[in-house]
């Protein structure tokens, strides 16, 4: 099986080489001198998005997902989609989210994110695989996009605090970048296609989770703030596959975290 990899410079695909057998990194889908050599490939993940993605609607034929399906249209490629948890909507209230829930958009990211799935959907009704990913942690890079954790490690580095609007009441589904690697090679093992929510399947609250890795006195959290965009991702389809996720994995990856972020905030060398 040979695998094509876009994005390879993004945060979750870090060290994927090393996850998955027989794959070929790309920088950009632009980099290809020829896109057609994706045809060649079972698989292409695709881990890059254009820098307006979050910010505005996008018409289908600029989404690089709908770009990959149509180039490898006519050939026995499947293209692996990373979609996300916000293409559910948000909810003030702990909903557990399936597969077969409706698909509410609330902002462009989303939008452009459920549009996406239904148009690769379209074009490649049964080569396609489609990850419905919550909310990721891991250890921090010195260069990495706009993730969860880039978030906190830039405040702590400029601040030595960690300021957070949200209640710590909170809850959300996490997963480590590991995990999600793992349930990404499994389903290609496999040869599976289809729609896979990729999360813990349990509730964390951020006042459990934020403070284990700044460490409880350099996190502040808003007094009185309102309980909002609480999620969990119903994850017994892809359990089917893989094993569940366990919380002492994620709070092991926490106090992980937390050691190379104190080296990080002290000016010493990971």
């Amino acid at each position: 099986m040979k695998i094509a990899v876009i994005g390879c410079g993004a945060y979750l695909a870090h060290d994927i080489e090393k996850v998955l057998k027989n794959v070929v990194l790309y920088q950009r889908l632009e980099s290809l001198s020829d896109v057609n050599v994706l045809k060649k490939f079972d698989y292409i993940i695709n881990f890059s998005l254009q820098p307006i993605f979050k910010q505005q609607e996008l018409d289908l034929k600029d989404i690089i997902d709908v770009k990959i399906a149509n180039i490898i249209k006519d050939s026995d490629a499947k293209i692996v989609m990373l979609s996300s948890r916000k293409v559910y909507g948000t909810n003030n209230e702990l909903i557990n989210y399936s597969e077969n829930n409706e698909l509410k958009a609330s902002d462009a990211y989303s939008l452009n994110k459920i549009n996406a799935e239904r148009e690769i959907q379209r074009i490649l009704p049964n080569r396609c695989l489609i990850l419905r990913v919550g909310n990721i942690i891991d250890v921090p890079m010195v260069k990495n996009n706009k993730t969860f954790i880039s978030w906190i490690t830039d405040s702590l580095v400029k601040d030595n605090l960690l300021k957070v609007t949200e209640n710590k009441d909170v809850a959300k589904d996490f997963i480590t970048r590991d995990y999600f690697q793992y349930v990404l090679k499994t389903l290609i093992n496999k040869n599976m296609t289809g729609i896979y929510n990729v999360g813990s399947g349990f509730e964390s609250k951020l006042g459990e989770i934020l403070p284990r890795i700044t460490g409880k006195k350099r996190i502040i959290f808003e007094k009185n703030a309102q309980i909002n965009d609480q999620f969990v991702l119903n994850c017994s389809r892809v359990h089917k596959f893989v094993k569940p996720f366990k919380q002492q994995e994620l709070y092991e990856k926490c106090d992980i975290i937390h050691k190379i972020l104190r080296k990080l905030t002290t000016k010493e060398k990971i």
